[in-house]
């Protein structure tokens, strides 16, 4: 009997741990799912208020700045930590985020979120991949993350980077 009784204890205690996981899981969706909406909307009046101020709300891009620059060199620097508010840009993808790397469309809240729930979780996200022009950093993976992170108020995020070196670097 009293064995029987330690593993009803047992089992009790185990479905509620589960249950305790499945509600911070549930709570963090839920988090991750309201941040992504007050960075959409961070970001529309942000697009406004740039727009009646006639300042350019697009990200910048990698191929718009180069130009006709011919490449001089390039080189991979490797895994560090790169100030978020350094990330200006990207190799691709500039017409889903705006120039603060708000979300522009709800075409990727699901993906946002779950980059959000892993932030609040404390789970460990792989490294974004930038391009490094100067002192300035453009997304060639990562882009979910550099905005997430953002939202979160992060100051570094790591990085793998590859450094360009232009014939003529203007921002």
């Amino acid at each position: 009997m009293t064995l029987d009784y330690n593993f009803q204890v047992l089992d009790i205690k185990q479905q509620a741990n589960l249950m305790q996981s499945k509600q911070g899981h549930s709570l963090n969706q839920q988090l991750s799912l309201s941040l992504f909406s007050k960075s959409k909307v961070r970001g529309m009046f942000w697009r406004l208020w740039k727009r009646v101020l006639h300042h350019p709300v697009r990200m910048k891009s990698l191929s718009d700045l180069q130009g006709n620059s011919k490449i001089e060199n390039s080189f991979e620097q490797g895994l560090m930590s790169v100030p978020v508010e350094k990330v200006i840009g990207s190799v691709s993808r500039c017409e889903d985020f705006d120039a603060q790397f708000s979300p522009i469309s709800d075409r990727s809240m699901e993906r946002w979120a779950r980059v959000a729930q892993i932030f609040y979780e404390g789970g460990e996200l792989s490294a974004v991949d930038l391009i490094q022009v100067a002192d300035h950093y453009f997304v060639r993976d990562g882009h979910h993350r550099v905005s997430v992170a953002r939202a979160l108020g992060k100051k570094y995020i790591d990085a793998s980077v590859t450094v360009l070196h232009l014939q003529s670097q203007t921002f």
